[in-house]
């Protein structure tokens, strides 16, 4: 109740939020979802992490709006409580934000991309290589060499249109748009032992 009650008189809210959501209950959400609407992002930070911890379900949603906020706090929690999920839902937005958003907002996608891993992702690394900002392109040279590295480990049969999105991506990628290095050639001339069908 020390919780609820520092809430009401307005002290400590981020604390008292993360204190709420360890010892509330779904009673509770309608208090983190109003207090989610003010400016403050420490307070949303809180709220989200509160929400998460009591509904996933609510909390996917706020997740799914903030992966575009501008501030990267905030983004990078999205981020990281989103990765769990991989569904088309959440690669679809991720997808949306890397086609539509600036630096940033790629940078999110690109590493949620890398978070949830595995087979649906590659094709969207495999796109970015070619972006027309360069740090964007060495992001996802980057995460496509962890991705070839948790490949290898990877004991699980592919979707068939995740495997088709990637080999269609890969084939249709044109690499003069894309800086070239040894490596580069190394990683990209050895993905298709991966993307065989």
């Amino acid at each position: 109740d020390i919780y609820r009650q520092r809430l009401l008189e307005g002290n400590r809210i981020s604390g008292s939020i993360l204190g709420l959501s360890e010892v509330g209950t779904k009673n509770d959400l309608p208090t983190f979802e109003t207090y989610i609407q003010v400016e403050s992002v420490k307070v949303k930070l809180a709220c989200l992490i509160g929400i998460h911890r009591i509904d996933r379900v609510l909390s996917k949603k706020y997740s799914l709006e903030f992966l575009s906020h501008p501030n990267s706090r905030l983004r990078t929690k999205s981020s990281e409580l989103l990765s769990f999920y991989n569904d088309d839902e959440v690669l679809e937005r991720a997808r949306s934000i890397f086609l539509h958003g600036g630096y940033e907002e790629k940078k999110t996608s690109l590493r949620l991309f890398n978070q949830i891993g595995g087979w649906n992702i590659v094709g969207d690394l495999i796109l970015a290589l070619t972006d027309k900002d360069e740090n964007i392109q060495n992001l996802a040279w980057t995460f496509l060499e962890t991705w070839k590295g948790k490949a290898a480990r990877l004991f699980t049969t592919p979707a068939p249109a995740a495997m088709e999105r990637a080999h269609s991506t890969y084939h249709q990628l044109d690499l003069t748009k894309t800086t070239m290095s040894y490596n580069r050639e190394a990683l990209w001339n050895s993905l298709p032992f991966f993307l065989r069908r």
